[in-house]
């Protein structure tokens, strides 16, 4: 028995569990799985009338299905072998990279610094939030470029890339952000994965939790430090109609102890959002489109509502109880799969399942047929994003810029390239 399942662990740890065969989809379904396991009355608090299991089946499905022709056909993305294009690209990236180490500076000089309170955090300049970003795109990028170029050997490589890597997080750390670092973390994870050293089921089981409980933590931790004494913290008194259901549910989430609520609130919460987005389209349709159409309008003249704000209006517009599903002053992430079933439905949510299952494998086959440097950048950067998206949905325009500007990256034909050994 003990000699099967040893070799039932070596056979799993053969596998590349970042492939697009595993790693995207296992998150998506486990997202939603504990959500639903971990529950423990708390939807029942909002009354949510709808399951979100039919939305999680579908996706699951119309993903496997795309990958397993796409897999089949060795489909693979074009690449573009103009010299110049790779020049003006990686001259853009340069200059991005500086602006935002400025706009950082500048946050900083001016006491912008979020991790001290959220009604700072809440509150950061935009624009300068938005061009800051930019440091830490361009980094992962200058940095996989330069040990490349370099040829510099596995253990120096190593240590450039962990000592750059702290010293960036740090400046992170400082905004109060956790999309920023969950990004540059994980992005680095999956290019080490590729490019030193493949990582076993076993250490990719401990990270996956390590890295859910850090998160989840630092996320109670800004909301737990708030400074009352501020209006903005402030929750306001709201009118509220307790049947004795919901008294009973509000009572079991009480006995819950405080940890457990801390570590299984992002799973449970993207629950709650997704079953009052699914309530929203039963009653009044999808949004047509209008949803992401607003991420775009933010960067317009003039007062536009992010898109954000419109999930926290149709969360909390089917409130029959009173009880919020998010506070006022916040805004709601709205999940992958609730941001394509609100704006167009079933149709839309099989569309981008689909495109996103075309774009990982045809990355992921390029990658195995050249094993060059920016093929594992590009992949293990869009997978990351794609895994975030999973829970915050893809609604920001700065991240849609990356992942357009990491796809134009993933397109590049390099004359010469000469791998890390």
């Amino acid at each position: 028995m003990l000699t099967q399942l040893k070799k039932g662990y070596e056979k799993l740890s053969a596998v590349d569990l970042f492939s697009p065969a595993i790693f995207f989809p296992f998150v998506l379904f486990c997202y939603h799985l504990f959500g639903n396991i971990f529950d423990h009355s708390r939807s029942d608090v909002f009354g949510l009338k709808y399951s979100t299991y039919p939305l999680i089946i579908v996706a699951l499905v119309v993903y496997y299905v795309v990958y397993y022709f796409v897999n089949k056909k060795k489909v693979m993305l074009p690449s573009i072998s103009a010299p110049w294009f790779y020049k003006l690209f990686y001259l853009g990236v340069s200059v991005l990279t500086v602006v935002g180490l400025l706009s950082l500076i500048y946050l900083f000089s001016t006491g912008q610094i979020g991790i001290l309170d959220e009604s700072i955090r809440r509150n950061i300049n935009p624009k300068l939030n938005f061009l800051s970003a930019f440091f830490w795109f361009g980094y992962l990028i200058l940095i996989t470029e330069y040990i490349t170029k370099k040829q510099l050997s596995q253990k120096a490589a190593i240590k450039v890339l962990v000592l750059s890597s702290i010293f960036v997080l740090a400046l992170y750390v400082l905004i109060g952000y956790r999309t920023n670092l969950f990004m540059i973390v994980f992005t680095l994870v999956l290019f080490f994965h590729y490019s030193f050293r493949r990582f076993s089921f076993r250490v990719v089981a401990i990270m996956l939790i390590v890295i859910s409980v850090a998160f989840s933590a630092f996320g109670h931790m800004r909301v737990a430090n708030e400074d009352k004494t501020v209006a903005f913290n402030k929750a306001p008194v709201q009118a509220v109609k307790l049947d004795n259901k919901t008294k009973t549910a509000i009572a079991k989430t009480k006995e819950m102890p405080e940890w457990f609520k801390t570590v299984t609130a992002e799973f449970v919460n993207g629950k709650i959002v997704l079953g009052r987005i699914i309530e929203y389209t039963h009653t009044n349709g999808t949004m047509h489109g209008e949803l992401h159409l607003s991420a775009f309008k933010t960067v317009l003249p003039g007062e536009n509502s992010s898109p954000r704000s419109i999930v926290t209006d149709k969360v909390n517009h089917f409130s029959e109880n009173g009880i919020p599903v998010t506070r006022e002053g916040r805004t709601t992430t709205p999940s992958l799969l609730g941001q394509l079933f609100l704006d167009g439905g079933y149709i839309l949510l099989i569309i981008g399942i689909a495109f996103i299952s075309f774009l990982l494998t045809a990355i992921y086959n390029k990658l195995k047929a050249t094993n060059q440097s920016h093929y594992k950048i590009s992949y293990a950067f869009i997978t990351t994003l794609l895994v975030i998206c999973v829970h915050t949905g893809l609604l920001d325009v700065i991240f849609f810029i990356f992942f357009v500007g990491m796809l134009f990256y993933s397109l590049i034909k390099k004359q010469v390239s000469i791998e890390t050994k």
